[in-house]
């Protein structure tokens, strides 16, 4: 199920960031921003819950 989830996941990155670079070329200033804003959002999420898993699978039982 990870697996799912990790490939629909870059499925979004990157369908995301191609419409970043279509927006950024041909629209207007505000959509650019509004699409790049949810790209680096959908990017520091998927970081920020690694960083929580990976604190909570490496803690000391004790």
């Amino acid at each position: 199920m990870s697996r799912i989830l990790d490939i629909t996941y870059w499925v979004i990155v990157c369908s995301v960031a191609i419409l970043t670079v279509i927006f950024g070329f041909y629209s207007t200033e505000s959509i650019f921003l509004d699409t790049s804003l949810l790209l680096f959002g959908i990017v520091w999420a998927k970081q920020y819950f690694q960083a929580i898993k990976f604190e909570n699978d490496t803690k000391i039982i004790g």
